[in-house]
């Protein structure tokens, strides 16, 4: 029977049925590997993935906002780029822009692609029509459609259009430009053809499009956490379609991503920060609330600065010389002082802070923080020195000094003339010019007055806060770059950076990962107001050295910033000013 009705029928008609069978396997198979994106991950790339990045691929495709908290090495890049290729091969025709603080971050995605996945599949190779890893075009492109390019997070990317907006390290991305020019990215959703048939019109079959975001954790303060808190209160609403998580370093170590070791190595270096640990890799928000002094996005917008004074052995060891003065430009050294190291808190050292001060056309300067140190357990005469040697050697005009209890030991010290045994030269004294007291004291002539000697008072505390913060609010002040990518950057400033050794190496990163301790300082400043002036006090286990010695230092760019406002010698008294006439007189007698 079989055979005749297979006699009866056409060519034609047998191609169909063939087609049709094929067709719905496919269709089948589309539908299982997309409930299932995992499987089709072993079966299609023959990658076998651990538990939880299964989990979190099987949320990037059945969400539609998306936010990894993730600590460092959990190969955020890796799911990433795995997301991409799985997402374009099971629905044809999808656009996908990643997009990253630099386009060198947002770029690796493509070369986990290009160099990775598609070198050990042969399968993927051939669904891809090409693909491009250069500077301005870094992309891959589909047979079947699809496509996945790169755009840097800056104005500069307006008028890019996707259907899934992938922002890798999102902390560093500013929200302005989120909802200004990545958001806007997001079109028109995919519309597979059958979408347009009048059996699935209305049907609810329609796509939305996704956005996806990953990042380490940053500071309360940030934009970032406000986000994070709106996703965790959507994802807990049914009726919407968001997942947020956060995942900690010891999971990278459970899953053998990380070893114990190097989380012991990093604990052990220079440039280590507790505060940094928790974040990047405990996943854990840091700082305080909105009613902190210092605002974390105020300060982290003014780390603009790209290249830093660096360590005078440095100088000494290399071709490299210290930069020379611009016109006009102002040097001033400030210094907060502590001479035993608290063994017990750990919250006291010295903190000796470089400004490079510029003018500008409005009669007032910039300050640009070039060079943070810090040093503990220093005596008095070793402390003299390394001010009169930075003093010197960076050329500044100022020294801006904490003249209360052990200052007066060290500001003594300034006042004869000292020699250095390091550089075999001896720099001559240096006299008060902000307090004729402490002025008599130096004994050596016309020894040029450059210190100011910070008495610090309740009146003069307040003030100099009050200042420093609108310094930073009205964009007075600049700070150096974030240590992210640092090695990056110095590699185009310091020729032969990648031949230096690993010590030369981390005292050229130090100013920057001193920066970061700095905001960390100024954002976890603690404070009460007692007759109206404000008392700053670090919290327990803090430090505020740093924020102590750069109010000094911006107190004196004050100060010389008074002497550039013009003076009129010749104002009238306001009574010869002012048209003022007789007044009438008017009386209840008249």
């Amino acid at each position: 029977m079989a055979k005749r009705l297979k006699q009866n029928l056409s060519d034609s008609q047998i191609k169909k049925n063939k087609t049709d069978k094929i067709m719905n396997i496919v269709a089948e198979r589309a539908s299982y590997y997309r409930a299932n994106p995992h499987r089709f991950v072993k079966d299609y790339l023959g990658i076998e993935l651990k538990l939880f990045q299964k989990i979190l691929l099987f949320c990037m495709m059945h969400n539609d906002a998306f936010y990894y908290i993730a600590s460092r090495g959990q190969g955020k890049t890796y799911l990433v780029s795995l997301f991409c290729v799985v997402r374009c091969l099971l629905y044809p025709g999808t656009t996908i822009v990643v997009s990253s603080y630099t386009f060198k971050q947002g770029k690796e995605t493509i070369m986990k692609i290009t160099d990775d996945f598609m070198r050990k599949s042969p399968l993927l190779r051939s669904e891809i029509a090409k693909y491009s890893i250069g500077q301005n075009d870094c992309s891959v492109y589909f047979k079947s459609g699809g496509w996945i390019q790169v755009k840097v997070a800056a104005e500069s990317s307006r008028g890019a259009h996707c259907q899934i907006l992938i922002i890798d390290e999102s902390r560093m991305v500013q929200q302005k430009i989120i909802d200004t020019v990545l958001k806007p990215m997001l079109s028109a959703p995919r519309t597979p053809p059958y979408i347009n048939k009048p059996e699935y019109k209305g049907k609810g079959y329609e796509e939305m499009n996704k956005i996806l975001m990953m990042s380490s954790a940053w500071y309360k303060q940030s934009e970032m956490y406000e986000i994070v808190k709106a996703y965790v209160a959507n994802m807990l609403d049914p009726k919407m379609k968001y997942f947020i998580c956060d995942l900690p370093y010891t999971l990278s170590i459970a899953e053998h991503l990380l070893m114990r070791q190097s989380i012991e190595n990093e604990m052990s270096e220079a440039t280590f920060s507790d505060i940094s640990f928790k974040m990047e890799r405990e996943g854990i928000f840091y700082g305080s609330g909105d009613e902190s002094l210092f605002n974390f996005n105020v300060l982290n917008t003014r780390r603009i600065l790209q290249d830093s004074f660096h360590d005078l052995d440095f100088y000494r060891n290399s071709n490299v010389r210290i930069p020379q003065k611009q016109a006009g430009e102002k040097r001033i050294l400030s210094l907060d002082i502590a001479l035993l190291a608290s063994k017990k808190h750990d919250n006291d050292a010295s903190a000796f802070i470089i400004n490079s001060a510029l003018p500008t056309s409005s009669n007032d300067y910039i300050s640009n923080i070039k060079y943070i140190e810090t040093q503990e357990g220093l005596m008095t005469e070793e402390l003299g020195l390394m001010t009169m040697r930075y003093f010197y050697q960076y050329d500044c005009d100022y020294i801006a000094i904490d003249a209360n209890g052990v200052g007066q030991g060290v500001l003594d010290y300034l006042m004869q003339d000292r020699y250095d045994p390091v550089y075999n030269m001896t720099y001559g004294a240096l006299n008060c010019c902000n307090n004729d007291d402490l002025a008599d004291r130096c004994k050596v002539r016309n020894a040029p007055k450059v210190i100011y000697a910070i008495k610090a008072s309740a009146k003069s505390n307040n003030d100099m806060c009050l200042a420093l913060r609108s310094g930073f609010q009205n964009g007075n002040i600049n700070l150096l770059n974030s240590e992210t990518e640092i090695d990056e950057k110095l590699q185009k400033l310091i020729k032969g950076f990648n031949k230096l050794s690993d010590t030369q190496k981390i005292k050229l990163r130090l100013p920057y990962y001193q920066t970061t301790f700095l905001i960390e300082e100024l954002i976890n400043l603690d404070h009460e107001v007692n007759n109206g002036l404000i008392k700053v006090k670090e919290k327990s286990g803090m430090r505020k050295d740093r924020y102590s010695s750069l109010e000094y230092n911006y107190y004196v760019v004050q100060e010389l910033a008074l002497k550039l406002k013009p003076k009129n010698t010749n104002m009238k008294n306001l009574a010869d000013i002012l048209p003022i006439r007789t007044a009438k007189r008017h009386s209840y007698f008249d």
